[in-house]
C-alpha cells in the first residue's frame, strides 16, 4: 500500500459492518457527522466518505456538507479497497474488529472511543487517538464497572441514536482529528505505526497469531 502523504485533500472515512450495514448510528455515525460539521468550518481541504446505510433524516440534515459523500449500496471490492488506500483518517467512534485490521493493512490512523477492545487496537498517540467516553456511560475500567455497563448494554447502545450530543464529546473528536489534519508528519508516523501492527513483529501479525494459537492447541493435546 502506497500512501500519498503530500496530497492537498485529507480524506476521512467511516465504514459500516458488512454483517450489519444498518449499524451507522451504533458505530457512532452521528458523532462523526457532528464532528465533521465543525471540521469543515475550520478546513477547506476535507472529504468525508461514509459507506453505510443512512437514514433519511441524516441525509436531509447533513447531506449538503462540503466534501461529504454517502455510499449507501455495496460496492465492488476494488472500489472499497480504493477508499481504504485513499483514506487518511478513520473517524469512527465504535469501529469493529475487522475494520481495525483493515485500517492496519491500509495504514490508516483511527480516532475512536475507549470502549470494548478499542484501546488495545488503537494505541493512543501512536496509531491514532482514543477519546474518553465516560460522560456517556460512566467509567468501565474495573471488573465491576464493566459488569454494570453490560447489565445496561441495550441502554448504552440506544444512547448512540441520540440526535444531539454533548459539546465536549464532539470537541474531543474535532481536536483529535485537527491534530492529524494539521500535522502531516504526525499523520505519516501514525500511518506507518498502524501498518507495523500487522508486520512481522506486530501485535496483530497473522503468522505470529497462528503460531501462538497452534502452540495452545498442541499444549492442550499433551494434557
Amino acid at each position: 500500500v502506497k500512501k500519498n502523504y503530500n496530497k492537498k485533500v485529507i480524506d476521512l472515512l467511516f465504514v459500516s459492518s458488512v454483517n450489519n450495514p444498518k449499524d451507522f448510528e451504533l458505530k457512532g455515525g452521528i458523532i462523526s457527522l457532528e464532528a465533521y460539521t465543525q471540521l469543515v468550518k475550520k478546513y477547506d481541504n476535507l472529504r468525508f466518505t461514509i459507506r453505510a446505510h443512512i437514514p433519511e433524516w441524516i441525509e436531509k440534515k447533513y447531506g449538503s456538507l462540503p466534501g461529504l459523500k454517502f455510499i449507501k449500496e455495496f460496492i465492488p471490492k476494488e472500489d472499497l479497497e480504493k477508499l481504504f488506500v485513499d483514506a487518511d483518517i478513520l473517524l469512527e467512534p465504535i469501529a469493529g474488529t475487522n475494520l481495525m485490521l483493515e485500517t492496519y493493512n491500509y495504514a490508516i490512523p483511527s480516532i475512536v472511543f475507549d470502549t470494548w477492545e478499542l484501546p488495545e487496537w488503537v494505541i493512543d498517540g501512536k496509531s491514532g487517538f482514543v477519546i474518553d467516553s465516560t460522560s456517556i456511560h460512566g467509567p468501565i475500567k474495573t471488573k465491576e464497572q464493566f459488569q454494570k455497563y453490560l447489565k445496561n448494554h441495550h441502554l448504552n447502545y440506544l444512547k448512540m441514536y441520540d440526535k444531539t450530543w454533548d459539546t465536549k464529546i464532539i470537541n474531543d473528536f474535532v481536536q483529535a482529528t485537527s491534530k492529524l489534519i494539521e500535522d502531516r508528519k504526525l499523520r505519516e508516523e501514525m500511518s506507518k505505526y498502524s501498518k507495523s501492527m500487522i508486520g512481522p513483529k506486530g501485535r496483530y501479525n497473522l503468522e505470529k497469531r497462528n503460531k501462538e494459537l497452534l502452540k495452545v492447541f498442541e499444549d492442550a493435546l499433551k494434557d
